[in-house]
């Protein structure tokens, strides 16, 4: 499978739209291969449904669709129409890309598996997030992930771990330095 970011031109493109979005981008280059690899390691691979929250320009995307298996499904949740745009054009059976807050999704993960799903990855700014707001992600997502399921966020501080241990019982801390800037890659789990 090809980049979704195949030139200069359309790394620009990147740089403009996450500029012009920053509070919701969190960012202004999309992840590398490498980064999207090491957080696409740590998912389920067979019949899984995987969400992500925040898929941009599709990097992560590639990553977990190279990694599961034919009968898996993955969900991008995206709001900024630009990003969204490119998103559609993933001609992939196993990927659906839904124009929707992240905060709605969350609430409504049940409805892309009514057991819960098997993942939900997420690279959205946390610390840019009302603390209210960031909360009821986070609980919604634990809510609607199925027994044995992980949240997989991955930020460039790893603050996040204390809201996520407030509601899962194991979270993992790995540390990607493979991107620029690095990435802390938080792992937690459902009992």
């Amino acid at each position: 499978m090809k980049s979704f970011i195949r030139s200069t031109q359309d790394l620009i493109r990147f740089l403009v739209v996450a500029a012009q979005d920053f509070a919701r981008t969190g960012t202004l280059l999309p992840s590398t291969k490498a980064a999207g690899q090491a957080i696409a390691s740590h998912l389920p691979t067979n019949k899984a449904v995987i969400v992500e929250y925040g898929s941009g320009s599709g990097a992560v995307v590639e990553s977990i669709l190279c990694r599961i298996d034919s009968e898996s499904r993955l969900v991008g949740i995206e709001m900024n129409e630009k990003f969204f745009d490119i998103l559609k054009k993933i001609s992939d059976s196993r990927f659906l890309s839904v124009h929707q807050e992240v905060s709605l999704a969350a609430k409504n993960l049940k409805s892309f598996a009514a057991s819960g799903v098997d993942a939900v990855v997420s690279g959205i700014p946390f610390s840019l997030i009302p603390k209210a707001e960031r909360k009821s992600i986070v609980d919604d997502t634990f809510n609607g992930l199925k027994a044995g399921g992980v949240f997989i966020v991955y930020q460039y501080t790893p603050a996040m771990y204390k809201s996520l241990r407030s509601v899962f019982k194991t979270v993992e801390i790995h540390f990607e330095p493979r991107n620029i800037p690095p990435y802390f890659i938080l792992v937690a789990k459902k009992q």
